[in-house]
């Protein structure tokens, strides 16, 4: 007896690629209103606020220090001078403390992204002029969102694990 011949093989069928359920217009509407609107609110909000602060910081400090030789020319007081210069000094240091400009930048400029992306899609221009429109949205949304984070994630760790300050070497010291 022989052995049975053994079947010939077959052509390997490549496997179907997987679907992605399809995005509606409906889930990336809804998308739209729970959160890019919202974040875009958020960021805007937070821009107006370190605005505000960033100029409010800045005047307070030219204020106090251009009056304080007004002062000095008219009523001579060391304390009033004293005074200016400390409001001047603790201005000037939140500023750069607190950082507002940078926030207000960088929140006007997510802000701007997220109201761009929004246009794009409801005009249907490039990327969102064919039939993934609605999946690219929700894709570039999250991505900006995440983008941002991200980058306030890194900004927190370099915060956290920056290098103590060290005293500068006086002059009159010696070694």
């Amino acid at each position: 007896m022989t052995d049975p011949e053994p079947n010939p093989p077959q052509p390997s069928t490549p496997p179907a690629p997987e679907q992605t359920p399809r995005i509606s217009a409906e889930i990336a509407s809804a998308y739209m209103e729970r959160r890019i609107k919202p974040q875009m609110a958020w960021f805007n909000k937070r821009a107006g606020d370190a605005k505000r602060w960033h100029y409010g910081l800045t005047g307070a400090q030219m204020v106090a220090t251009s009056a304080i030789p007004v002062l000095n020319v008219f009523i001579h007081s060391v304390i009033a001078s004293t005074v200016l210069a400390f409001v001047a000094a603790i201005a000037a240091g939140f500023g750069q403390l607190w950082k507002h400009h940078e926030h207000w930048l960088r929140y006007r400029a997510t802000a701007s992204a997220l109201d761009t992306l929004q246009i794009r899609y409801e005009l249907r221009l490039p990327p969102f002029d064919d039939e993934d429109a609605h999946a690219k949205v929700i894709e570039e949304a999250d991505r900006l969102l995440g983008q941002e984070g991200a980058k306030w994630t890194s900004a927190i760790r370099k915060a956290g694990k920056a290098a103590p300050v060290k005293a500068p070497a006086s002059d009159d010291d010696d070694s």
